[in-house]
């Protein structure tokens, strides 16, 4: 579906008010996605993206707090921002109890002591 220049419009000015790429997704019925490539296309910068709004990903009750967590998959991985400009890390283990165990410790709660996000703040020093 095409894009209406008054809803990349939308799109921009909803998104610089604070909402989320979330809550504009079902406002205008597109995906997250499209959103975000439509934001960068707008001359919003990919890291902004990533940055400025808090994460609100759930698993079970826990909210992500960590701004380099990009999504979990069934239990099994969590993929983060990379360390070079337009990668991802996956970290992938091999139990789902391991998994939780960490995405609580890192991903929702004590992010800073993450062995990724060590690195990925170094990253924009």
């Amino acid at each position: 579906m095409d894009w209406t220049k008054e809803e990349i419009e939308q799109t921009k000015a909803a998104y610089l008010s604070g909402l989320s790429i979330k809550q504009i997704a079902e406002q205008l019925g597109r995906s997250e996605k499209s959103i975000r490539n439509k934001l960068a296309r707008s001359g919003i910068s990919v890291d902004e993206l990533k940055r400025r709004v808090p994460k609100l990903t759930y698993y079970d009750d826990c909210k992500v707090l960590c701004p380099f967590y990009l999504e979990f998959q069934n239990a099994k991985s969590i993929t983060c921002e990379g360390i070079i400009s337009k990668t991802v890390i996956v970290n992938k283990f091999a139990n789902p109890e391991d998994f939780s165990n960490y995405f609580a410790k890192y991903c929702c709660s004590d992010y800073q002591s993450c062995p990724v996000s060590e690195k990925l703040f170094a990253k924009y020093e």
